[in-house]
């Protein structure tokens, strides 16, 4: 009976931080206007299976695309704009992806049978590190894979805190078809486990990681490869070389590839434009040069950094334990989650204004480190 009564009280506490949760992010969506993303056309054209139709590395992310086209398929319907399968797995996801975060956060902060002003500190940190209005972005587009790739991730942390690795390399193949971002966490992953030592994990994590890339790229075959007809290397190098000039200096690259292939983006003339230097091949392009400079871009990409740290700074700051910070200095004392949810957070973090033109929905990708590692060093921490 006592083990019921403890059962009973986690999931009272856990069902209503989720409601919580749900209501915020239910009326963040209200509030907020998605507005349109250039992309989402892409990931329509992947449903309906036009491949040939899109460059890559958008062709890659053939997962989220071909679960609607069956849901779609279920419905006698095509995933068309608006069609209702984008918001059935959209709507799925984000209920899973939220109740696996609470289960995360409260794994660490919340005992049953905690007297009512612990439980109440409790509920405080914990709805203070899950509500967010990065969520509220994410969960308003149903075209980008954001949200599905974040609810393999809540639960390939749960296996991993687990112990259960098979299934937590299970889940991270789903995030690298999902998104080519997630090898980010098989880096992470990697990383840590060759760390600790733990060689069978390692090149578990490696073997995973390429059979996934190559079934997205087999699945995207057909793609006419990257706009600018670079290879995949060069196309990854040269992009994460823009976002950071535009990010981190304002200033916004343009080719002529880009301007007529990409016409939505590049709607006027370039500021300023130069013949490529006979020496350099890059694909197709022949002209490069700056599309247009914005200095406030840089105070944004800056403001944005430190946006997904303010509620872990000041829950690890009433909680005062903020000191506890320094046992990140020391990984082999801590649990290879741990390990694994601190790495991921801040490589997220530091490529976050190299990851593209959209650096407020990357800094979603931060949660491991807020969800997970604060959680566990005020844990950690009360436990001592």
């Amino acid at each position: 009976m006592q083990a019921w009564g403890r059962r009973l009280d986690w999931l009272g506490f856990t069902g209503s931080l989720f409601v919580l949760v749900a209501l915020a992010v239910t009326v963040g969506l209200f509030l907020y206007d998605q507005p349109w993303d250039v992309d989402n056309g892409s990931y329509v054209n992947l449903a309906l299976g036009r491949v040939s139709e899109v460059y890559r590395p958008y062709a890659n992310r053939m997962l989220h695309p071909l679960m609607v086209r069956g849901v779609a398929a279920s419905l006698g319907q095509q995933p068309v704009v608006g069609c209702s399968a984008w918001w059935i797995v959209q709507i799925a996801f984000l209920a899973a992806f939220l109740a696996g975060a609470v289960a995360l956060v409260t794994r660490f902060l919340y005992r049953p049978g905690s007297p009512p002003a612990l439980a109440a500190r409790a509920f405080a940190y914990a709805g203070l590190l899950l509500v967010s209005p990065l969520w509220c972005v994410w969960g308003g587009n149903p075209y980008i894979q954001d949200v599905v790739v974040a609810a393999f991730g809540v639960f390939f942390f749960h296996s991993l805190l687990g112990g259960q690795t098979v299934l937590s390399l299970a889940c991270l193949a789903l995030m690298v078809l999902t998104r080519e971002s997630s090898v980010v966490v098989a880096v992470a992953l990697g990383f840590c486990a060759a760390y600790g030592h733990r060689w069978r994990l390692a090149a578990g994590t490696v073997l995973v990681t390429v059979g996934a890339m190559a079934l997205s790229a087999w699945l995207g075959r057909e793609s006419p490869g990257s706009v600018s007809g670079m290879g995949s290397f060069s196309y990854m190098v040269t992009k994460t070389i823009a976002a950071g000039c535009n990010n981190l200096l304002g200033i916004h690259l343009w080719t002529d590839v880009h301007a007529v292939k990409m016409p939505w983006y590049y709607p006027d003339a370039p500021a300023w434009a130069m013949d490529m230097p006979a020496w350099l091949h890059l694909g197709a392009v022949r002209r490069i040069g700056i599309y247009s400079f914005n200095p406030m871009q840089v105070v944004n990409t800056f403001g944005l950094l430190m946006l997904p740290l303010l509620p872990s700074a000041i829950v690890l700051f009433l909680s005062r334990r903020m000191a506890s910070l320094r046992l990140l200095l020391s990984p082999r004392s801590l649990p290879l989650a741990i390990q694994v949810a601190a790495l991921t957070g801040f490589l997220f973090w530091l490529s976050q204004p190299f990851a593209g033109y959209s650096p407020w929905r990357y800094l979603g990708y931060v949660w491991p480190f807020a969800w997970i590692v604060v959680p566990w060093l005020i844990c950690s921490q009360e436990q001592k």
